[in-house]
């Protein structure tokens, strides 16, 4: 017979357990909730919230809605809901994961006071309403791109800040591609983030790629010397993003 073991930390991440929650104390309080897109991609867990009174909306039916409680999803929100939000006198529940958070943090500081216009890029999935929260923080002018064929749509004549979505896995962003114009996507520094409990969290554990291209650039990748050129440009990535914080 066949055994089915459960892992202990298996199950929601810390950010839409968090969410989970915060729905569930305003539920307890009103009876009733609306929530900006569903809180989890989990039909079951969502269908049992909304038997508790929690109503799902869209963006266009928050322009419609005025003096109510609405909850915003652990993914984060652009800054335009927020300002919707101010308009029609709607009140805020924010459940925006901590991490989502401080990721939209970093991305507007550096959008607003890096100089010389730095290219913004953003690795995630188009539409990913996380994704579409980072956007958000440069009034729509980050680049996003979903995979390393997409790397020529950037614009290496400038300084390129790029950031990961919080749920892309590390794996699939190292995989070895070879690229026309470089062989290495990954002069990186990586800043992990845990959860509470010291977990890993979930796929993605949050991280922050910096390059200067300046130098990057002058650093060639034929594809026969691939591995020990990565590790050069991964050395190279890693002491320009330390000498960026001194």
């Amino acid at each position: 017979m066949a055994i089915i073991e459960i892992d202990q930390y298996s199950g929601f991440c810390f950010g839409v357990t968090r969410a989970i929650n915060m729905a569930e104390e305003q539920l307890a309080d009103t009876g009733h909730l609306y929530c900006l897109g569903d809180i989890v991609h989990n039909s079951n867990e969502v269908e049992r919230l909304k038997q508790e009174g929690l109503e799902t909306i869209t963006h266009e039916q928050l322009k419609e809605l005025h003096d109510v409680n609405v909850l915003l999803r652990a993914h984060g929100e652009p800054p335009e809901t927020y300002e919707i939000a101010r308009r029609n006198n709607i009140k805020i529940i924010d459940a925006t994961c901590p991490v989502v958070l401080k990721l939209q943090q970093r991305i507007k500081h550096t959008y607003n006071d890096e100089p010389n216009e730095p290219q913004i890029v953003i690795y995630g999935k188009r539409g990913h309403a996380e994704v579409n929260g980072l956007v958000g923080q440069t009034s729509g002018k980050a680049l996003v791109i979903e995979s390393v064929n997409e790397i020529d749509k950037i614009d290496f004549s400038r300084n390129v800040y790029l950031y990961s979505q919080t749920t892309k896995s590390v794996q699939e962003l190292k995989k070895n591609q070879q690229t026309e114009r470089r062989c290495a996507f990954f002069p990186l520094y990586l800043s992990y983030r845990k959860k509470q409990d010291q977990q890993p969290c979930y796929l993605g554990a949050e991280f922050y790629l910096f390059l200067r291209l300046k130098l990057l650039r002058s650093i060639s990748c034929p594809s026969q010397v691939f591995p020990s050129c990565m590790y050069l440009q991964l050395g190279a990535g890693i002491l320009l993003g330390l000498l960026s914080y001194l």
